[in-house]
Parts: C-alpha cells; structure tokens; sequence
C-alpha cells in the first residue's frame, strides 16, 4: 500500500502555494533533522503528497541519509525527482527482502525507512 509521494522541489516547496490555489488543504511541515531536508504536505485518505526540498547541503552529503542516494535525488542526478514510499505490510516481506534499512533520528528508535 502507498503511505506517500514526494517529490523534490527546487523552489522549497513553493509549488505548494500552487496546489492551495487548487483547493487542497495544507498539512503539517517538519524539518527532518541529519537527513538536510524539509517537508510541506498534503494529506489525503489514504495517503499524502510531500513537496521536499534540501535545506543542508552537508547534512544530506554527510548525515546519516547520504547512503539513501536522496542527495542525487534531490540534484535531479539521473533520478527522477519523484518517490513511493510503500508501508510494510505482513504479505508485502518479498517487495522488502533487499532493501537497505536507514534509521531516520526523527523516527522511533526502532523504525527504518527501507529503500533500494
């Protein structure tokens, strides 16, 4: 199941200010702290949009998320700006079994974000 979408933004979110202007409702932001990055999101039923955008440099260069390839993301470097993020269902484990584990410091303890 999606949990969200994010897309990297240029501008630090300003698109947001686009998707208010549509009639979307705003949802709440957070810096996300050792990772260099900062949110605007948008929250449906099911799932949310977040706009992302890099706030440290260093941080996500040398920050514990520099093994995400986020970075590169983030410069559009031969990856696309957009990502899935997919919750971790109990009959989802195959979709998961290669994937790398990074522990954000905004999480609990005990929560990774796995990605490829």
């Amino acid at each position: 199941m999606i949990d969200h979408i994010f897309i990297f933004s240029q501008n630090r979110g300003q698109e947001a200010e686009e998707l208010i202007a549509f009639g979307l409702k705003e949802g709440s932001s957070r810096r996300h702290p050792g990772q260099g990055t900062q949110n605007r999101k948008f929250y449906f039923d099911n799932f949310f949009l977040e706009l992302l955008w890099v706030v440290d440099e260093k941080e996500l260069a040398q920050g514990p998320a520099k093994e995400t390839g986020l970075g590169a993301r983030a410069q559009n470097q031969a990856c696309s700006p957009f990502g899935i993020c997919l919750d971790r269902l109990p009959d989802a484990n195959l979709v998961f079994q290669d994937a790398f584990e990074y522990y954000p410091v905004y999480f609990p303890a005990d929560k990774p974000i796995e990605y490829w």
